[in-house]
């Protein structure tokens, strides 16, 4: 009796072994790992597109901008105001033509992805002669566990700081990949949104990097009379 129970409870062993592996395969699939990650981020959109934030202010502010009203004076709600540039309010014009719900869902998505750009973009960055190659991951995860509250934040208020902060990391990048039109571009688009990363013109000055530095005040003069040929110049020098 004993010795078939003992029998029993090895066959059920086997099975539950058995079982497990298929488990470890299927979660191993890269198919199975895509559904997890798209379900997990479905969640987490929905969770996020609840109520008002930020964004909306900027779909308020790019409806606003072709209405040919001052964006900056109105007050959109709870008493709040747009603090970003024409250019940007014209780019996000695609956005006011869905649902609010779905563009939020998008803009969700795009910060995601801007977010795993800046990781890969601090892992060239990193000097090899600092850290070694294989301890690059762990000080990555290290960084962004110390600013996980301020990523979560972002993301939850709909703000547009994680994009400031991509576009003048790769301009960096550029920087150090020689690539000085580019470097350029990237931060006058950065400047142009928000004037936080004109920081960067006195870094480049300082190391001589001159192409870019040119580069980057031409493009902040030809991204601020670029929404003229969409609005108007004298819409645009108007809110200037």
């Amino acid at each position: 009796m004993f010795k078939h129970a003992f029998v029993q409870l090895r066959q059920m062993g086997a099975f539950a072994q058995d079982d497990m592996l298929h488990l470890k395969k299927a979660i191993q699939n890269p198919g199975f790992s895509s559904i997890f990650w798209v379900l997990l981020f479905l969640l987490f959109a929905f969770t996020e597109t609840q109520g008002r934030n930020d964004f909306d202010i900027f779909l308020q502010a790019s409806r606003a901008l072709w209405k040919g009203d001052d964006i900056y004076s109105l007050s959109y709600f709870d008493g709040y105001h747009f603090y970003y540039n024409t250019l940007f309010a014209i780019l996000l014009t695609p956005l006011t033509w869905i649902p609010v719900v779905i563009a939020k869902a998008i803009w969700i998505a795009f910060q995601v992805w801007m977010l795993c750009r800046l990781v890969t973009i601090f892992r060239e960055i990193i000097p090899s002669s600092l850290i070694r190659e294989k301890l690059k991951p762990f000080l990555v995860l290290i960084m962004l566990a110390l600013v996980f509250r301020f990523i979560k934040s972002n993301i939850h208020l709909g703000q547009a700081t994680i994009l400031i902060l991509w576009l003048t990391t790769e301009g960096f990048r550029f920087l150090q990949n020689g690539r000085m039109l580019m470097a350029g571009f990237c931060i006058a688009l950065a400047i142009d949104i928000k004037i936080l990363p004109l920081v960067m013109l006195p870094y480049m000055l300082y190391r001589a990097h001159w192409k870019s530095f040119a580069s980057t005040l031409v493009f902040i003069l030809l991204l601020n009379a670029l929404p003229g040929i969409f609005i108007g110049m004298q819409h645009q020098t108007s809110l200037l």
